[in-house]
């Protein structure tokens, strides 16, 4: 996942660059950016282990990490880093995310999970039920008093279900 990171920022830094010799150097800039924050992450990672800390995953770790950095970059002087900490939601929410709950998943302890799924499952279905149907509501009257655009009910139900 960090890998990907590190191709991210180094096309995140050439599609700023004004012309190609810059380009470069944006590239090999955020490239030693990136294997460096990877042998930071790996060794920090190590470190915890070999203490025996399990309470922070190395997703943490991960994330920890690329926040330091990030605030480094944006605190220094140089203008050059402030292209390599640009933002990018969909690569965030499509390729960072993932890995992250994946592994929260992975290392849950399945027993009080399995042991409340009664419990869960209700909350997850009334408790969106209940939210839809109050939201709905809420969009419906909001629209009868003209603080939103009209809707028909059916819009207000169906924008209650979206958003719950």
């Amino acid at each position: 996942v960090l890998g990907l990171c590190i191709v991210e920022a180094t096309r995140n830094a050439s599609n700023f660059a004004e012309d190609e010799e810059k380009a470069e150097e944006k590239k090999n800039l955020a490239l030693a950016l990136g294997v460096t924050t990877l042998a930071a992450t790996c060794l920090l990672s190590y470190a915890l282990e070999r203490l025996n800390i399990t309470v922070i995953p190395e997703a943490l770790v991960a994330i920890l990490v690329g926040l330091l950095v990030s605030m480094l970059l944006r605190e220094s002087a140089a203008q050059q880093f402030a292209d390599l900490t640009q933002f990018n939601r969909d690569f965030f929410f499509l390729v960072l995310l993932p890995p992250i709950i994946f592994e929260a998943g992975f290392n849950m302890n399945p027993r009080p999970f399995l042991t409340n799924i009664g419990a869960i499952c209700t909350y997850a279905f009334l408790g969106t039920t209940v939210s839809a149907a109050v939201v709905a509501g809420l969009v419906w009257a909001l629209s009868h008093f003209g603080l939103v655009p009209q809707l028909s009910g059916y819009g207000c139900m169906l924008f209650g279900a979206l958003i719950s």
